[in-house]
């Protein structure tokens, strides 16, 4: 016999939680997997994004360190046949006057010793009548400093006085043994016909290879660098450059970059070695003094796009342009010249016009 149920309403109400629970359980899971399936979906329809290249200022001012490097410098010495070990007696130029032809630097155990080019091949004593090829060279340089000599390749009377004219104007007595001759050990030479005097031997001081009678400099002071290889993208051969010394400053360009080089000292990084030229108002600087080097950016716009939009294969950059519909996108080479606030400038070549469509990412 069946019981009759003194409470149907619980049961009722019982039943209709169950059903509303299972209801809101599917309506929840379908609401969670949504979101994932609507992320596939469209990760699998995206379209690529574009960016026009265009006109723009890019790129800050890079520094780096360097410091003052003495230019070429020549040492003059008395040639071999001048007596051993002479010891200074008199001095006739000091640092920073000019090197000239023709002009007493010292006297050295009695004997001048007197400029010269390198250019005349002298090697011996030279008397009235000796003839030779060297005979002739100097007697062409002898005109070339302005004297009355003929070009005849044999030492005649002109070219004996010419001689005796150097001494004398040098307030020498010149060379005789019973007649004027042309000494050649008297003269000291270097390969340049320009330059200043650096450096000057002291009386009293015995010359030899580590003490000659003068240094002098051929080639200007200059700055040098070492350059990452990273600041070496942003800077040329020709680019001009900011240097502070202190409170002064000046601007020259970079003369030369050399190739990579390795780290062979502590605190020197690897990278390129720069060489840039000492302007005018800054030359008094010391060789050893350090200075900061600045690349200012131009202020002139230059072509640029999206940094995310530049490739790399095989160490080489490029990007990919848009084509027409349903072409692929073109790869066209590029060379990033400068890059700041997240665009990349671009050398204008052409490959890439101001409003072409990039790719980005």
């Amino acid at each position: 016999m069946y019981r009759r149920l003194r409470r149907p309403w619980l049961v009722l109400s019982f039943s209709l939680v169950v059903i509303l629970s299972a209801a809101a359980g599917y309506a929840g899971a379908s609401l969670i997997a949504k979101p994932s399936l609507d992320a596939q979906r469209i990760a699998q329809s995206a379209l690529p994004v574009y960016a026009q290249a265009e006109k723009r200022r890019v790129g800050v001012a890079l520094t780096f360190q360097g410091g003052v490097r003495e230019g070429r410098v020549i040492n003059l010495e008395p040639n071999l046949s001048f007596p051993a070990h002479p010891r200074v007696t008199a001095v006739f130029v000091k640092p920073g006057d000019p090197y000239e032809e023709l002009r007493l630097l010292a006297v050295a155990s009695g004997r001048p010793l007197i400029t010269m080019a390198g250019s005349v091949p002298i090697y011996r004593d030279l008397r009235l009548g000796d003839k030779g090829h060297d005979v002739l060279v100097l007697q062409n340089y002898l005109r070339g400093q302005g004297y009355a000599v003929a070009a005849t390749g044999v030492m005649g009377v002109d070219s004996i006085h010419a001689v005796a004219r150097i001494y004398k104007e040098l307030g020498l007595e010149p060379p005789a043994d019973g007649a004027v001759f042309f000494r050649y050990s008297d003269f000291v030479q270097m390969e340049a016909s320009a330059g200043t005097i650096i450096q000057v031997a002291s009386v009293a001081q015995i010359l030899d290879e580590k003490h000659p009678v003068a240094g002098v400099r051929i080639e200007p002071k200059f700055v040098s660098s070492r350059l990452t290889v990273d600041q070496k993208t942003r800077v040329a051969v020709g680019d001009t450059l900011e240097i502070f010394s202190e409170k002064r400053r000046g601007s020259a360009q970079v003369k030369e970059i050399g190739p990579f080089v390795e780290s062979a000292q502590a605190g020197v990084p690897a990278g390129h070695d720069v060489r840039v030229e000492l302007p005018a108002n800054l030359i008094d600087l010391e060789a050893g003094q350090p200075v900061a080097l600045s690349k200012v950016p131009s202020g002139e716009s230059t072509l640029a796009v999206p940094v995310l939009a530049i490739r790399s294969a095989n160490a080489s950059a490029y990007v990919l342009r848009k084509s027409r519909q349903g072409e692929p996108d073109e790869r066209v080479p590029v060379e990033v010249v400068d890059q700041a606030g997240g665009w990349a400038a671009i050398a204008d070549s052409g490959a890439v016009m101001e409003g072409d469509e990039i790719r980005i990412g």
